[in-house]
């Protein structure tokens, strides 16, 4: 975990979604946000993930009975609570 979370990996991390130009996800965030965000708030998430406190927001998917007598969870993930841009 502690490599996961090194400065190097993050920066090569950030990088890479800055030149994919990243959609936001569940969390609402744009890129242009991130930077900013991971500023005030890096630091601590790296401390709690590594202490195992950092609890993601749970999503939430459909299930969707097929015809043969499976579940598939679609891909429209929603947060369980609306969250707002940073």
């Amino acid at each position: 975990m502690e490599k996961i979370l090194a400065r190097d990996t993050l920066n090569k991390a950030y990088k890479k979604v800055m030149r994919n130009k990243g959609k936001h996800g569940i969390d609402c965030m744009t890129v242009n946000n991130l930077l900013p965000y991971l500023k005030e708030n890096g630091k601590q998430l790296c401390k709690d993930t590594l202490e195992e406190k950092y609890k993601p927001k749970s999503v939430k998917g459909i299930e969707i009975l097929k015809p043969d007598p499976t579940l598939k969870l679609t891909n429209n993930f929603k947060p369980l609570t609306p969250l707002k841009p940073l």
